[in-house]
């Protein structure tokens, strides 16, 4: 067998040598990296979407169980304002005989 310590030829052991290493297992890694990071970066920009968006919906049930609590009361309010002076008519006839 013949031994070649060529770059750019297989040795007696059948391994292929570079001929130019360019980094490529570093860029490999720092791309998978990378990638990583996105997906990670990604994930994060959709869960504070989603929080957002449950908060916003959160603050339109609460703005509309208060305009609900607010006519409702006013409007007991009113009737109650009203039954109540009418009541007041009612018994001042009845205690002066009117």
């Amino acid at each position: 067998m013949i031994r070649l310590h060529t770059p750019g030829f297989k040795d007696a052991g059948n391994r292929a040598l570079p001929i130019f290493n360019r980094g490529q297992g570093d860029i490999a890694r720092a791309a998978r990296c990378l990638n990583q990071l996105r997906a990670e970066r990604d994930a994060g920009r959709q869960r504070i979407s989603s929080e957002i968006g449950r908060a916003a919906l959160n603050l339109e049930t609460a703005r509309k169980q208060v305009e609900f609590y607010e006519t409702s009361c006013c409007l007991r309010a009113s009737a109650c304002d009203s039954l109540g002076s009418s009541h007041i008519k009612w018994t001042d006839r009845i205690a002066f005989g009117d």
